[in-house]
């Protein structure tokens, strides 16, 4: 919880410090016990009273010479899978095709001092108001783990979407795995999320819901010999409320409605206590905000202006 902190502490002061690098700042907060915990031990079962955290810190930029077509975003993660990650991608917007692709670091996930470098990769085709397919990828190059310490970090993506009136429908598949070496041992950390998802809006609504029913499939393997699984069908809705022109507030719950272990886990079954997940965040746009001090600014200006002129006309 420490480094999260201080993790966050320095993105904040970073892009407070440097307002104008960014058009859009951001972040959310996850707490939940429906993931296993990072120091889950071979023998561990499941209880539904270990909870986990997870977070994510963002800037977006837009450059105004592209006519909004170029944009990049950079963010800091934590999840229980991947742990800290760090992405910045450079996204191309067109109207029938767009594509990104950028740096992707994980850090401070084991003993091993070194970052682990990748890329990231993004590419969605669309038919504007119809149709559309987005697909993603993260991956840290290297594939071998020789030594204690050594991990590999690998997230993908696909989704396949259509538009009807007031809702935005998609099919989706997300997949994050994260492989460490430990005396010798090859521990594998992996979660597969499937789901249909509904976002619900309405014109000039300060708020939109997305409604989403899926099925997650977790596991954590310990030298291709023992595995814990959980599988859990789930039921979420998210809310952002535009509580202002420049400011956006998010919260998400996704609870558990049936869950089940295999293999190690095998007989574990909906464990007694509630399962959720349950998100908060928020969204400042820094540019909206800029250009209204700044337009403030002006009018202030044009007023001392006026009075000055007609103090002078007086004294005539």
């Amino acid at each position: 919880m420490n480094r999260f902190i201080i993790i966050f502490a320095l993105i904040f002061l970073i892009i407070t410090t440097f307002p104008g690098l960014a058009i859009e700042i951001g972040g959310s907060f996850r707490f939940e016990n429906l993931a296993f915990r990072w120091d889950r031990e071979i023998n561990d079962g499941f209880s539904a009273t270990d909870f986990c955290y997870g977070g994510i810190f963002y800037f977006r930029h837009k450059f105004q010479k592209f006519e909004q077509n170029l944009s990049l975003h950079a963010e800091y993660s934590y999840d229980a899978i991947l742990k800290n990650t760090v992405r910045s991608i450079v996204y191309y917007n067109g109207n029938f095709f767009s594509f990104g692709v950028g740096p992707f670091i994980g850090f401070m996930n084991t003993e091993q001092v070194l970052p682990k470098f990748g890329i990231t990769s993004q590419f969605r085709i669309q038919v504007p108001g119809i149709i559309f397919a987005d697909m993603g990828m993260d991956s840290t190059v290297g594939n071998l783990l020789e030594e204690d310490g050594n991990y590999q970090q690998e997230k993908s993506s696909i989704s396949v979407g259509f538009y009807v009136p007031n809702a935005i429908c998609s099919f989706n598949i997300v997949r994050r795995i994260f492989t460490e070496l430990d005396d010798s041992v090859e521990i594998v950390d992996k979660q597969v999320d499937y789901s249909f998802s509904a976002d619900i809006f309405k014109k000039n609504a300060p708020y939109k819901v997305l409604l989403t029913f899926g099925f997650q499939s977790l596991s954590k393997t310990y030298d291709s010999d023992i595995e814990h699984k959980l599988y859990s069908i789930i039921i979420g809705a998210q809310v952002n409320v535009d509580i202002s022109d420049t400011i956006t507030l998010t919260f998400g719950l996704d609870s558990s409605i049936y869950t089940f272990g295999q293999e190690e886990l095998l007989g574990v079954s909906n464990p007694g206590t509630y399962l959720f997940r349950a998100t908060a965040g928020i969204n400042v746009n820094l540019d909206r905000i800029i250009s209204e001090r700044k337009l403030r600014g002006d009018e202030e200006e044009i007023i001392e202006e006026i009075e000055e002129e007609t103090q002078l006309e007086d004294e005539e």
